[in-house]
């Protein structure tokens, strides 16, 4: 009985100091993930008909992400994010993206970047003013974006009735994604 015993005991310190010995392992072996950061460059005031120059450099702690999976620049007028147009970016190398646009009529014009690297997805916005600025009502509210804040919800694609989809909203606030 005392065989078992010592047994049993022997096999449960062993089993602990093993077990430890693993999760110290794991912890040194785990790396902090860099926040995927773009900063978004617009011409913020032109005449109507004058070009929009659009920049976003990619980073991720020090390093330019020169291979994102996808930056591409989202453009609308003030109260109409539904009519947005998605503008393609030129690869510029060193981790930055281009793009260029111009508008047809005076208003507060809405850029935003879109960049998905490194499984990571970012998606500051800045304002344009073309000409006069415009004249818009106030908000109803069902602006997703405020100072700090951003909220985007990705339209799915191929929905079925009856079938599963993943639902994706990305939420940043300050530019970093909100866990």
């Amino acid at each position: 009985m005392k065989r078992i015993i010592a047994v049993l005991l022997f096999t449960l310190v062993l089993g602990t100091l093993v077990a430890c010995t693993k999760k110290e392992e794991l912890i040194e072996d785990v790396t902090e993930l860099e926040p995927l950061l773009v900063k978004l460059t617009v011409t913020n005031e032109v005449e109507v008909g004058e070009t929009v120059h659009m920049s976003s450099l990619v980073t991720m702690g020090n390093q330019k992400i020169d291979d994102a999976d996808e930056v591409v620049y989202e453009v609308w007028e003030e109260g109409k994010k539904s009519d947005s147009v998605m503008i393609d970016s030129t690869n510029e190398k060193e981790g930055v993206y281009t793009a260029e646009t111009s508008f047809d009529h005076d208003g507060l014009f809405h850029i935003q970047v879109h960049v998905t690297a490194k499984g990571l997805h970012t998606m500051p916005v800045e304002q344009v003013t073309v000409g006069s600025g415009g004249k818009y009502e106030e908000s109803s509210g069902h602006d997703y974006h405020t100072e700090g804040f951003s909220m985007h919800f990705m339209k799915p694609t191929d929905v079925a009735a009856g079938e599963e989809k993943e639902l994706i909203v990305h939420v940043e606030l300050d530019e970093l994604p909100l866990e």
